[in-house]
């Protein structure tokens, strides 16, 4: 046996095969040759998997991900729900603090539930951040009788991190109003 040919155990029997063998000497299976193939194969596979044209994923999808808590998920599916109706803009401000860009905005519904509510705001504070590349934004819903009762303020940053830019480790944070 020569020092430079390399050498694989049988799969089958555990018997040493040489480089040259197409089948086990000892009990006829497949040498490795096939076996190294198989492998090929696979790796070959795995490579055009990883590497296949997907959708790029929208602001919103991106913000879901496993460090959202719960409750972000839970927000961000009504977001994308039929749950979302119109409103109509009352005031809209831009700002700067720790270089982050805010978004404050404030908006008058008609709004039935709780999760209407929640929905439709959600769905302006994404909306809102993707149209002035805001990191941080906050909503507040009025009854649209009333601009003095606000329903709902909910503050959103896509990358987690709320109005200072330090990590808070939710997305969405919410204050309901109750009278």
């Amino acid at each position: 046996m020569s020092m430079n040919k390399r050498t694989a155990r049988c799969p089958k029997c555990n018997h040493l095969l040489m480089d040259q063998d197409k089948k086990c000497r000892h009990c006829n299976a497949a040498g490795k040759r096939k076996i190294v193939s198989i492998a090929a194969l696979i790796a070959v596979a795995l490579v055009v998997f990883v590497n296949l044209p997907r959708s790029p994923l929208t602001d919103a999808q991106k913000a879901v991900d496993s460090k959202g808590t719960d409750r972000d998920r839970y927000i961000q599916e009504l977001s994308l729900g039929e749950q979302v109706q119109p409103v109509e803009l009352i005031d809209l401000k831009e700002s700067k603090q720790a270089r982050r860009k805010l978004v404050d905005a404030k908006y008058q519904a008609t709004l039935n539930g709780d999760e209407q509510i929640l929905a439709t705001a959600a769905h302006l504070a994404q909306q809102i951040q993707q149209q002035h590349e805001a990191q941080f934004v906050s909503i507040v819903i009025y009854q649209s009788d009333t601009q003095d009762m606000p329903l709902l303020e909910l503050e959103y940053a896509e990358d987690g991190k709320g109005k200072s830019g330090k990590q808070s480790g939710t997305y969405f944070s919410e204050i309901w109003y109750t009278y």
